[in-house]
């Protein structure tokens, strides 16, 4: 019981850090050190607790791995995003895939998960494809934005589907982690290909950090719905 409750308490704290490092990215030091730090935060709540179930001989060790290599390809994006918007779209591509199989492994996939994804996916496409207000530039970078909503979609699709066949702490967290992911894409859709106000940038950040973070911290019930 005390090995639980230090470890609840550890992941808080690098909780708080990871978002305080993605508000002081957004506001103090917007460069790409600091945002390789943040990013470095959830990484490395995800490992520690990967190796925390490890040396209790936990379950679900196949989808805590499967969860920090998406944890990691997110960190490595992140990274990417700064120099080729396009590449680090999909590098985040690749680690919803991740995160998809990773859900699965919880609760196999069935085709009712995708009506929570396909009622996302709908209004995700409404914007990319009719508002007149985004300008991608040309057909390939709409194609990739289509792409990664179809990906997103099912990924938050399946996090909540899950929750909701199974309301306990680590599914609860998913989902909302994956929510606020799914947010802060969609400001960042808006603040890379729309004229809006800067807050639209500050709340992709603002909300991506404590996003990642949730999910990473969630591991440490790696064997709760297995």
């Amino acid at each position: 019981m005390a090995t639980k409750t230090k470890m609840k308490q550890i992941n808080l704290v690098l909780c708080i850090l990871t978002a305080v490092g993605g508000l002081c990215y957004n506001t103090i030091a917007h460069n790409l050190v600091m945002k390789a730090v943040a990013s470095l935060g959830f990484t490395l709540i995800g490992v520690m607790n990967l190796a925390h179930g490890i040396r209790e001989r936990k379950e679900g060790q196949q989808f805590a791995k499967l969860m920090v290599a998406g944890l990691a390809i997110g960190m490595a994006a992140d990274i990417v995003l700064e120099l080729h918007f396009m590449l680090g779209a999909l590098i985040f591509a690749l680690g919803h895939v991740l995160y998809i199989l990773a859900y699965h492994r919880l609760r196999r996939f069935e085709i009712k998960d995708l009506t929570y994804g396909c009622l996302l996916l709908a209004a995700l496409l409404g914007c990319i494809l009719f508002l007149p207000i985004f300008d991608f530039g040309g057909i390939v970078m709409q194609g990739v934005c289509v792409f990664y909503a179809v990906l997103l979609s099912t990924m938050f699709g399946k996090a909540f589907a899950n929750f909701k066949k199974d309301p306990k702490t680590l599914t609860k967290m998913l989902a909302i982690g994956s929510a606020l992911f799914v947010f802060s894409d969609t400001m960042l859709l808006f603040s890379f290909f729309a004229d809006v106000p800067a807050i639209v940038g500050s709340l992709c950040v603002n909300s991506y950090y404590p996003g990642q973070a949730l999910i990473a911290a969630s591991l440490q019930w790696m064997d709760e719905s297995l």
